[in-house]
C-alpha cells in the first residue's frame, strides 16, 4: 500500500520540485532582490501564485500558473541538471496520467454495458402424478406418462444434447417434475443451471427399481408410506457427499421409510445415482 500511495503521490513530488527549480532560479537571478527593488519586483513575480477564485479558474483547466523556465535559461549548472531529471519525469508522469484515465473511460464504457440479470418465472407443482402414487402400492411402474428414464431425461440438457445422450435399459428413473423448474423462453435451449439435484429416492429392492422424485412429491407420499400397512416401496434420502461429514448421507443406508430390513443397493443404482452431480 506503501508503493501504491507514493506511485499516486508522484505528480505532487514533481509539481513541488518544479516550484522549487522555479523559486531557487528566481533567486540565483535576482540575487540582490533584499536591495534593490527592481529585482525584488522581478524575484515577487516568480515566486507569487495567483489564487484561483472562479469556477473558471479553479475547474477549467486553463490556467497555467506560473511556468517553468527553460531548462537552457538556468545558470546553475546542479540546478539545471535537477531540471532536466524533472522535465523528463514529468512528460513520463502525463503520458501515464493519459493511459489512466483511457483505462477509466474503457471501465465507464464496460459499466455501461453491463448486462441485466434476465428474472425467469418459475413453475408450479402440479402435484403428484397418480402413476407414481401408484407404483407406490404395487411397486410396478405402469404407463408412460408422469416418468421417464434416467438418461431419457438427461439427453434434454444442453450437455445431453452435446453428447447425444439417449435412454438406456437402466431400472432408474425420474418423475416428470424432477426436469420442471423455471419457464423457458425458447424451448430449444435448455438451462442446465436450474436443474434440480437427486434429494429423495423411491426404491424397490425386489425389481431394483428407483424412481426420483422432488421434495414436493416426497411430502406428499411420506404420510401414505408412513400409515400403509402392506409392503410399498421405500422412500430414501439422497445428499451429493459434497463435504466429509456428508459422507454418511451418499450411501443410501442411512434411512429409509418404511425401514429396510436389509440394505442390497443394485449395481444399477449406486452407477446412476449421481447421474446429476457435476
Amino acid at each position: 500500500m506503501t508503493c501504491r500511495a507514493n506511485e499516486q503521490l508522484r505528480a505532487l513530488y514533481l509539481a513541488q520540485g518544479v516550484d522549487f527549480c522555479r523559486r531557487m532560479n528566481a533567486a540565483w537571478e535576482n540575487h540582490k532582490f533584499l536591495a534593490g527593488s527592481g529585482q525584488r519586483d522581478k524575484f515577487l513575480k516568480v515566486i507569487r501564485q495567483k489564487e484561483s477564485q472562479t469556477l473558471k479558474e479553479l475547474y477549467g483547466g486553463s490556467s497555467q500558473g506560473n511556468a517553468m523556465p527553460p531548462v537552457q535559461q538556468v545558470q546553475n549548472l546542479q540546478l539545471r541538471e535537477f531540471m532536466d531529471n524533472l522535465t523528463k519525469q514529468t512528460k513520463g508522469a502525463t503520458f501515464e496520467e493519459v493511459e489512466q484515465e483511457r483505462d477509466v473511460e474503457f471501465q465507464v464504457e464496460e459499466v455501461r454495458e453491463i448486462q441485466k440479470p434476465v428474472h425467469y418465472k418459475p413453475l408450479t407443482f402440479a402435484g403428484t402424478h397418480q402413476n407414481i402414487v401408484n407404483f407406490c402400492f404395487s411397486r410396478v411402474l405402469i404407463g408412460d406418462e408422469g416418468y421417464e428414464q434416467v438418461f431419457a431425461a438427461l439427453g434434454q440438457t444442453a450437455l445431453g444434447k452435446q453428447f447425444n445422450v439417449q435412454a438406456t435399459s437402466s431400472r432408474t428413473f425420474v418423475s416428470a417434475e424432477f426436469t420442471k423448474t423455471i419457464k423457458l423462453v425458447d424451448e430449444t435451449k435448455p438451462l442446465d443451471d436450474f436443474f434440480r439435484s437427486t434429494d429423495w429416492i423411491l426404491w424397490v429392492p425386489i425389481t431394483e427399481t428407483a424412481l426420483v422424485v422432488i421434495p414436493e412429491e416426497a411430502e406428499n407420499l411420506s404420510t401414505m408410506l408412513r400409515n400403509a400397512s402392506g409392503p410399498m416401496v421405500h422412500l430414501i434420502p439422497y445428499a451429493a457427499p459434497v463435504t466429509r461429514n456428508m459422507v454418511q448421507f451418499g450411501g443410501l443406508n442411512y434411512h429409509a421409510l418404511p425401514r429396510l430390513s436389509r440394505w442390497l443397493c443394485g449395481a444399477g443404482l449406486a452407477t446412476n445415482r449421481d447421474w446429476n452431480i457435476g
